[in-house]
């Protein structure tokens, strides 16, 4: 008789605990504040989603707000003592002032009680851009890449602002190295190495490349010293690998003229430390110091189209402010500095000092 109310026991104890077992869903931070966002940004963050309980979680069903919110997570179920991210995206698109957007969570655990929820908030100040801010992604659309492909001693007495040097010779060591997807401009001296350049890096799957017609000669009969420069090149490498081609051509485009390069030139300045600049930076930017930049400037055209960053893009807007100002009516700052373009676009674009 003992062992058969032994045995009931254990029995009952079994099923209280499975009776009394339960998931608890858990968040580190149910809310997260952007910050001042520029109109037009897509913003993303990860919440970390934990069950503590001691039982199976199932995840039925996340809702946003809105159309312009999305969310995203990696499995329905959570054991005990698991985490999960959840990624929520806000496109801030038509949207000016204090914005805040919900996104809620569904779940239940495996006792099939009733389903529960948990609201997520995510917020931001949204400004209306002004003619100085830069958002990443007209960046990536405008970035121009210069590449003078004569000698490094020609190079360093004479060289358009922000051209990276790549000698003719040298120029099939670079395939493989060259970010693609980016417009890229070469120039020789006088161009006539430039077509076979052009057509060399069409055919190895860099379609947006092309030269500029009458190189640098024709440039300066034009514009005599616009954009110049001088000094050795500052040795630099790609930090992202080129992506593989998705496909090349045999021909090459129609070449560039100098009023074009004029136009569409840009001149990338780096606010920041000479270290933080050697560790990463745009290529063919110029590190400036804040104090100096006023100066620097002025060896400029007023129409130059100058994109101003740092890290956080604080210090490149207050800057950009003040040239605009100044009368540097196409001076921009990138907003959210480095720190914004890497959430967007990673490493692309970005070369660190050899």
């Amino acid at each position: 008789m003992k062992r058969i109310l032994g045995v009931l026991f254990v029995a009952w104890a079994v099923l209280s605990a499975s009776a009394t077992a339960a998931g608890v869903l858990e968040i580190d931070n149910a809310s997260h504040d952007f910050g001042e966002v520029l109109s037009g940004q897509v913003l993303t963050h990860a919440f970390l989603l934990s069950n503590s309980g001691d039982a199976m979680l199932n995840i039925t069903n996340v809702r946003t707000a809105c159309g312009c919110t999305v969310a995203s997570w990696q499995t329905a179920d959570l054991a005990p003592g698991a985490s999960i991210s959840l990624e929520a995206t806000f496109s801030t698109a038509g949207y000016h002032g204090r914005v805040m957007k919900t996104v809620t969570v569904y779940y239940r655990d495996q006792s099939n009680g009733p389903t529960r929820t948990l609201a997520l908030t995510l917020s931001a100040t949204v400004l209306a851009p002004q003619p100085y801010d830069l958002p990443a992604g007209e960046l990536e659309y405008a970035f121009l890449l210069l590449v003078d492909l004569r000698s490094s001693d020609l190079y360093a007495a004479h060289h358009l602002l922000g051209a990276l040097s790549i000698p003719y010779d040298e120029l099939a060591d670079w395939i493989g190295l060259l970010p693609r997807g980016v417009f890229t401009i070469l120039y020789d001296q006088d161009g006539t190495v430039g077509p076979a350049a052009a057509r060399t890096l069409n055919g190895a799957g860099y379609p947006e490349v092309q030269y500029l017609q009458g190189g640098i000669n024709a440039w300066t009969q034009r514009y005599t010293s616009r954009f110049a420069a001088s000094g050795p090149a500052a040795g630099e490498r790609f930090l992202l690998a080129a992506e593989s081609p998705s496909w090349a051509s045999s021909g090459v485009l129609a070449p560039v003229d100098v009023s074009y390069l004029n136009r569409e030139f840009l001149v990338p300045i780096d606010l920041r430390t000479p270290e933080s600049y050697a560790a990463a930076h745009f290529a063919g930017a110029v590190n400036v110091q804040p104090a100096d930049l006023p100066a620097w400037a002025a060896r400029l055209p007023n129409t130059t189209h100058i994109v101003l960053y740092d890290e956080d893009g604080s210090v490149a807007r207050t800057q950009a402010i003040a040239l605009y100002n100044a009368g540097f009516t196409k001076a921009q700052a990138l907003f959210g500095g480095l720190a914004e373009w890497r959430a967007t676009f990673g490493d692309r674009f970005l070369a660190a000092a050899q």
